[in-house]
């Protein structure tokens, strides 16, 4: 049985914090991309690609991102049922990625880059990526560490961080 303690609140207000950040990064690199792509439009990609290779990002990344965050509300349920079961974090999108949300954003953005052919915002996107892993995820992954230890360090082993 998992009780709840001080530090298990501490560590969630500060799980939260630092996951209220990646979408404002990808967001300010949204933007940026686009302003970028409307003064300097390359057209890099041939016109005749860009549905084909975006429009399936687009159709599928907001599922992915739904689908984790219905999965993560059932998570959060359980935790404050006090139930933590071993594997609970192995259920559903989950099974896949540690952060699929994420992963979701990610893919969404590239896909709206590639159907509009705005390469800066793939670009932008990827520095949003790599600024999201290196900076907030390794954060987020090691309080994780302190709250749930074994169950998430076996997790980590078992589940790649985006695919």
């Amino acid at each position: 049985m998992f009780s709840h303690s001080h530090s298990a609140y501490t560590t969630n207000k500060k799980v939260s914090a630092i996951t209220f950040y990646p979408p404002l990064v990808y967001f300010g690199a949204l933007l940026f991309g686009i302003i970028l792509d409307i003064l300097f439009p390359l057209n890099v990609i041939p016109s005749h690609l860009t549905l084909y290779l975006g429009v399936p990002l687009l159709l599928f990344s907001p599922l992915m991102i739904f689908f984790a965050q219905r999965t993560a509300r059932k998570f959060k349920t359980r935790i404050q049922a006090d139930v933590l079961e071993d594997g609970i974090f192995h259920k559903g999108i989950y099974k896949y990625s540690r952060n699929p949300t994420y992963l979701g954003l990610t893919l969404m953005l590239i896909g709206f880059g590639l159907a509009t052919n705005m390469v800066f915002v793939v670009i932008m996107t990827l520095v949003a990526f790599s600024i999201t892993h290196r900076v907030f995820l390794k954060h987020e992954e090691k309080l994780l560490e302190e709250k749930y230890g074994e169950l998430y360090g076996a997790y980590k082993k078992k589940v790649r961080s985006w695919i």
